[in-house]
């Protein structure tokens, strides 16, 4: 007997295609940039990394492709961007010369953001999700990330990856949209792999 079957995954849901976008480190440092600009150019590094994830699951749900892409992964507090969350991580560790910085748990932006990478509409979503969160503390973020449908409590300690494709399902798109969007996503990788993206 398959594990599958052990499980009780029909065939569809065992054989359907991850969806895993390439990441794009530009337009991840800029959306955390521009956040960090509109929220006063100081904000908790837990609630940077949650307004983030909401930002590329915004992305997918509405246009069906990701604001940055990369790896997501649920967490203790939540659902996360991991490549987004190790990039501004890794761009605040160096004090004096980033265009971020670490103060105890909070990032501060340095700088004016370059939102060069981004498009007017992810500049708008971006707007839009720091009006909607504007009253929310960080914890109310966490609690709001673990009600999301993709969330799943990983063992103690560790992390469990989502795929975007899950989340696509979570918004409510269908399994056929879901597989197109696999398809270019693997497009997109393969053409990255050139070196053509």
């Amino acid at each position: 007997m398959s594990l599958g079957t052990l499980l009780g995954l029909s065939a569809t849901i065992r054989d359907v295609k991850p969806v895993r976008y390439p990441f794009d480190p530009d337009k991840a440092r800029a959306a955390a940039e521009v956040l960090l600009h509109l929220g006063g150019g100081r904000m908790e590094f837990l609630r940077l990394v949650k307004l983030l994830y909401l930002a590329e699951r915004e992305s997918l749900g509405r246009r069906g492709a990701p604001l940055f892409g990369g790896r997501l992964a649920c967490w203790e507090h939540g659902p996360v961007p991991t490549d987004a969350q190790d990039l501004v991580k890794a761009s605040a560790g160096v004090a004096g010369a980033s265009r971020l910085t670490m103060r105890g748990y909070s990032v501060v932006l340095e700088v004016e953001p370059n939102a060069g990478p981004l498009s007017d509409w992810e500049l708008e979503l971006l707007g839009e999700l720091t009006r909607l969160h504007e009253g929310d503390g960080t914890w109310d973020l966490v609690v709001a990330t673990h009600q999301l449908d993709e969330w799943r409590r990983p063992p103690t300690g560790s992390s469990l990856a989502i795929d975007a494709g899950d989340v696509l399902r979570a918004l409510g798109r269908s399994p056929a949209d879901v597989e197109q969007l696999a398809a270019e996503a693997a497009e997109l990788e393969y053409m990255r792999g050139l070196g053509l993206w």
